[in-house]
């Protein structure tokens, strides 16, 4: 969010939906995307290469429309929703979230479109399996008894809950952010991050927490005893 402020030159509450627009446009073309896109018209269409392309900047790397829609806008959503701006954009009075705004949302439709014109299809990410958690968990625990500074422990203790959390609701790291995206709060004096992900204090172990099954005797990456 102070990146966007940063580039649109204005506080918060003056961001409109053109700032949105701009952001967005410039963060999908400043090359921070890993996707490679090609013009429709390009006849290199469906290859995984730029270095034949003569418009380098209709065919470059891009984000795909997917990840600029849970990462990007679903990030700064959060952002203006921490400080009342919620609900649909109102462009007469500039209320409201920006990012819910008719205007971006054509834009993402577009970016659906341009990407299916292009040959693009979808790779999902790499699944993690439960093998491969459970030797993260358990290398992450003797990484944590090898520790000495009790912060240290704690910042690789809360990171592996995290993990473990993660893995419980998505199973694989490409959907964190929407996790990380409603559950992280910024600090008012803009110093750090909270991950707002509170237990029920009264919770049993053999129900459901947060929406996730406990199985604490069961699996050693359960989110709820980590």
């Amino acid at each position: 969010m102070s990146f966007l402020k940063h580039f649109a030159g204005k506080q918060i509450y003056d961001l409109d939906d053109q700032d949105i627009l701009d952001f967005l446009i410039f963060k999908d073309t400043n090359d921070s995307g890993r996707t490679i896109i090609h013009h429709s018209a390009c006849p290199n269409i469906g290859l995984a290469s730029l270095e034949d392309c003569t418009d380098k900047n209709r065919c470059s790397f891009r984000h795909t429309a997917h990840s600029m829609r849970i990462g990007i806008v679903q990030k700064l959503r959060k952002g203006f929703e921490e400080v009342g701006r919620r609900g649909p954009f109102d462009p007469s009075t500039s209320r409201g979230d920006p990012t819910r705004s008719t205007l971006v949302q054509e834009y993402i439709v577009f970016k659906h479109q341009e990407q299916g014109e292009s040959g693009f299809k979808s790779k999902n990410a790499k699944c993690i399996y439960k093998y491969q958690m459970d030797i993260l968990i358990e290398q992450m625990a003797k990484l944590i008894s090898s520790k000495t500074n009790p912060t240290i422990k704690l910042r690789l203790a809360l990171r592996r809950a995290m993990y473990a959390f993660c893995f419980t609701a998505i199973r694989r790291l490409a959907g964190a952010g929407n996790i990380h995206a409603a559950n992280t709060i910024r600090m008012p004096n803009n110093q750090g991050l909270v991950f707002n992900c509170t237990w029920d204090k009264t919770l049993r172990m053999d129900s459901q927490c947060f929406g996730f099954k406990c199985v604490k005797n069961k699996e050693p990456w359960c989110a709820h005893l980590l």
